[in-house]
């Protein structure tokens, strides 16, 4: 709250100073624009932009930019990577006085130069960054602590990050448009009939559109999506024609189901899979380096090679240790899908233990969501709630009781934040391909 005060403060000083500035420089008639929304502009905006890269060939690459819910989202080039997100209460926005189709979008550590189609154009994108970033500073002024208000535009801009993923506008299987049907535990979106005969195979599948959902439901598909889902999946499957379309009977598309999600049949495979690499991922956040060792059937409930605590620990066991808010994907993945909710060091602490030691109350939640056993004792005979209360971690203490009266609320709300690995975005097109080369 003390932050934002201060980021409201600054911002009314600098607006005050522009604003005394351009007064004595304006002459009659002019029209300087001011860094602040206009009614004529929204606080949201989809459109072309061209973006200076940062490399050293500093070219003009043309992105898809989305402005929505004090987020300025863009496209990556490659169509399996997922796009890119500012934050605009952490960035400033400058008209570029040297070029009027020019902006400038300046954050605490570098300065992102766009281009947009003309001077009125410019003008647009800029009064509209400007206005979502000032609805959003509105939002977290008024509303410091989190409720119900802030959990639900977090849930609605989860979705919408969703259907924005790359390939979500199509189903991975059958290619069917505009799927609404999500897998919970592999983060794809999937047609209604395709949906049936993946929920009889015992995959957890949820409507965006019909069922209560909540962020936590929705972490593995703001991370995963369906292109870099088949990326993965679908590595050696070269011939089309073994793929359903929308005009496949059941029989065909059960069959291809079973051989791409059961037998992993169309997965890349390497000479040998290693659990050593998995550590690393989850230093990483490296959802798809995870993701293919699930392709390879490799076992993740197997104790790591080398454990940073105890003896014994699971890859879970190490995400839940390096957990923060912008890896609960990570977490969730291995929650769902590495069958060691109950696996047990050498002291008998599970996944659960360690978050409890550890203070981590969203972690805490994904474990409980996917009905992890709260009385499991360690060797020193406490279950998770003894440490939690001897550690005197009240959130946590208060889920698990929650947990074991039956008052734990299965709609979950975490605090996620994303993550953008230092190249993920701001990367030339020559930058990737000098990469591809090497």
């Amino acid at each position: 709250e003390q932050q934002l005060c201060s980021l409201w403060h600054q911002r009314k000083m600098a607006l005050q100073l522009e604003q005394e500035k351009d007064t004595g420089k304006r002459q009659p008639g002019s029209n300087m624009h001011q860094l602040q929304g206009t009614k004529q502009y929204s606080t949201e905006r989809s459109g072309t932009l061209f973006k200076k890269s940062s490399g050293l060939r500093k070219v003009w690459q043309k992105r898809r930019c989305t402005i929505s819910n004090g987020y300025l989202t863009i496209s990556h080039s490659m169509l399996s990577h997922p796009p890119a997100k500012l934050n605009l209460l952490t960035c400033q926005v400058k008209p570029n006085m040297d070029d009027k189709k020019c902006f400038d979008l300046v954050s605490h550590n570098h300065t992102f130069r766009f281009q947009a189609e003309d001077e009125q154009d410019c003008v647009g994108w800029v009064s509209i960054l400007s206005s979502s970033k000032e609805r959003a500073l509105n939002l977290a002024f008024g509303k410091p602590q989190r409720g119900a208000g802030s959990s639900w535009e977090g849930l609605t801009r989860a979705i919408i990050e969703v259907r924005d993923m790359p390939g979500n506008g199509e189903f991975c299987d059958c290619s069917a448009p505009d799927p609404s049907w999500l897998s919970i535990n592999l983060g794809i979106l999937m047609c209604s009939e395709c949906s049936r005969i993946h929920r009889e195979m015992g995959m957890h599948i949820q409507s965006l559109s019909l069922d209560r959902l909540e962020t936590s439901e929705l972490l593995l598909a703001r991370n995963i999506g369906n292109s870099g889902f088949n990326d993965v999946m679908e590595a050696t499957l070269h011939n089309v024609s073994l793929k359903p379309t929308v005009h496949s009977d059941v029989a065909f598309r059960k069959n291809f189901i079973t051989s791409k999600y059961v037998e992993k049949k169309y997965a890349k495979r390497g000479p040998a899979a290693q659990c050593s690499i998995l550590p690393g991922a989850v230093k990483d956040k490296d959802i798809f380096s995870l993701l293919q060792a699930y392709a390879e059937n490799v076992d993740l409930s197997e104790p790591v090679l080398a454990p940073l605590q105890e003896p014994g620990e699971t890859i879970l066991h190490l995400a839940v240790l390096l957990s923060d808010q912008t890896s609960l994907h990570i977490v969730d993945f291995l929650v769902q899908n590495s069958r060691s909710l109950e696996v047990q060091t050498e002291e008998g602490n599970t996944p659960l233990h360690y978050c409890c030691s550890h203070n981590k109350p969203e972690c805490v939640r994904l474990l409980l969501l996917a009905k992890a056993n709260t009385t499991i004792t360690n060797k020193a005979g406490e279950t998770p709630l003894d440490i939690a209360r001897r550690m005197r971690h009240p959130l946590c203490e208060k889920l698990l009781l929650q947990a074991q009266s039956n008052q734990f609320n299965p709609h979950v709300h975490v605090e996620y934040k994303r993550w953008l690995g230092q190249d993920d975005m701001f990367e030339s097109d020559e930058d990737l391909d000098e990469k591809v080369r090497s």
